[in-house]
């Protein structure tokens, strides 16, 4: 199933995670180094790189638990990191950046150990794209302002055209059959077919600066961010027209990115909310989703992976549905990867982990009169997502009633040894009371329906019920 996961980087040094499908955030944390410019996963959901614009300037987490990855090196790079990207079958990462040359940095993600390349760029990458067929585009700075590597050997790719000026944006087409290019100077989108990478004609007319391009997977669409009004354009990739209908966006788009099914893109950007995600079945903009603190920058949608799962079922104290946000937390390190809210009518709710191990699921209660938060230990592996669903019961919220009543025995009139509460809706316990010497006992217990076990030694159990308790002030 497609798990809608999206991370988000802006210029407040925030990096974001949000989880579809109503987009809450799932995590927040800062990036330690300035405004967030690149987001990229690798293609098994195993890490999150974030590249930002101070040291160390790019930053790999392990996203079982959202750690920086232990066995990542130390990168020396001399300055922001404006781009980065995971190749297809994760065996590489490379990283565009500015403040040197080669401006460009080819890792192999096995040992991670840098892969040496003749390539030597005189200005900086502004992004990096890697294809399905096995090339590397790289938009920089300098002429021609678009190099194509082979990645075979990491050789240039020759006949590509001059760009008429600075490459900002690449992207290949879900088959690697095109590649797409943002850049200054008219005008300012150019589509290159391979293998011959001729430019493609017929193109909409774009009035500004194009900073970023993006294919849906399925192929059936352009998406692309530029720097004046309506900042946004989607072209339909069966006649290269632009599609109708779509909104414009409140400020300059910075990045685009398709949902791993194509029903959604996300687009960061400038002006609040500084995140907009379109439906694309009409291209509406989806709403409630969470804004960002600061300017939207970056952008990358978890790829379709098979996660560990765990359903489960929120109740009341009395055995009701219930909707309260639960939190999923690795242990040991209580890292929070992600929130989710139950469904109103039946409280049923999924998390998922990113990789199999314990958890903890934590619930804090936000109802009015609420005193105690739940906190359950689980495990998520490829097997819990067939079993039962895991059926939580929150406390009681509110203010407590009075049940009492008289228990004796009937051999010799003295107290039952014990009177046993219980919810009649759950059979679940409640409270335990000792009588006094007469029988008498009461109990303070949440308003609801009970039924009533009076004990003694040597005599049969007596259970009495349902008794409806209501709310103190319900009591005149």
């Amino acid at each position: 199933m497609t798990d809608y996961f999206l991370a988000i980087g802006s210029t407040d040094d925030t990096l974001r995670t949000l989880e579809g499908p109503t987009f809450d955030v799932a995590t927040t944390r800062f990036a330690s180094g300035g405004d967030v410019n690149a987001v990229a996963f690798s293609p098994d959901g195993k890490y999150l790189a974030v590249a930002h614009s101070g040291a160390p300037y790019l930053t790999i987490l392990d996203t079982s638990d959202w750690s920086v990855l232990s066995d990542a090196p130390a990168f020396e790079l001399p300055g922001r990191v404006e781009s980065c990207a995971f190749s297809p079958d994760g065996k590489y990462f490379v990283m565009g950046y500015v403040g040197g040359a080669p401006h460009l940095q080819v890792w192999d993600t096995e040992a991670w150990s840098r892969v040496s390349i003749s390539l030597s760029l005189s200005s900086y990458v502004a992004e990096v794209a890697f294809s399905a067929s096995g090339h590397l585009a790289i938009a920089h700075y300098a002429a021609p302002y678009l190099t194509l590597l082979d990645t075979a050997e990491w050789n240039p790719v020759s006949g590509l055209p001059v760009l008429p000026l600075y490459g900002q944006g690449v992207a290949f087409s879900p088959d690697g059959s095109y590649l797409a290019v943002a850049h200054y100077g008219s005008p300012f989108l150019t589509v290159l077919q391979s293998p011959n990478w001729a430019a493609v004609s017929g193109l909409p007319a774009l009035q500004s600066t194009a900073r970023r391009c993006c294919w849906s997977p399925d192929g059936a669409y352009l998406a692309v961010v530029y720097a004046s009004s309506p900042y946004l354009v989607i072209v339909d990739t069966a006649d290269w027209s632009a599609v109708s209908g779509v909104p414009a966006l409140p400020g300059a788009g910075y990045e685009c990115a398709w949902s791993p099914d194509s029903a959604y893109l996300a687009i960061a950007h400038n002006g609040a909310p500084y995140l907009t995600i379109l439906d694309a079945t009409d291209w509406s903009t989806l709403p409630g989703v969470a804004a960002g603190g600061n300017y939207g920058r970056a952008g990358a949608w978890l790829p379709d992976i098979n996660r560990p799962t765990r359903h489960g079922i929120l109740y009341d104290h009395d055995g009701n549905p219930l909707s309260l946000p639960v939190q999923l937390l690795r242990r040991p390190a209580w890292a929070r990867s992600q929130v989710v809210n139950p469904d109103p009518v039946s409280g049923a709710f999924t998390v998922r982990g990113f990789a199999p191990g314990d958890y903890h699921l934590l619930i804090p209660d936000t109802r009015p009169g609420a005193t105690d938060d739940r906190l359950l230990r689980i495990t998520l592996d490829e097997t819990t997502g067939a079993l039962a669903p895991l059926k939580v019961y929150m406390p009681y919220a509110g203010a407590l009633a009075t049940i009492n009543g008289n228990a004796t025995k009937a051999i010799d009139g003295s107290a039952a040894d014990d009177v046993i509460v219980r919810a009649w809706g759950s059979h679940g316990h409640v409270i335990d009371v000792v009588p006094v010497p007469s029988g008498d006992w009461s109990a303070e217990v949440p308003p609801g329906t009970y039924d009533i076990t009076y004990r003694s030694a040597g005599c049969q159990p007596v259970c009495h019920g349902p008794y409806t308790i209501t709310a103190p002030e319900e009591q005149d």
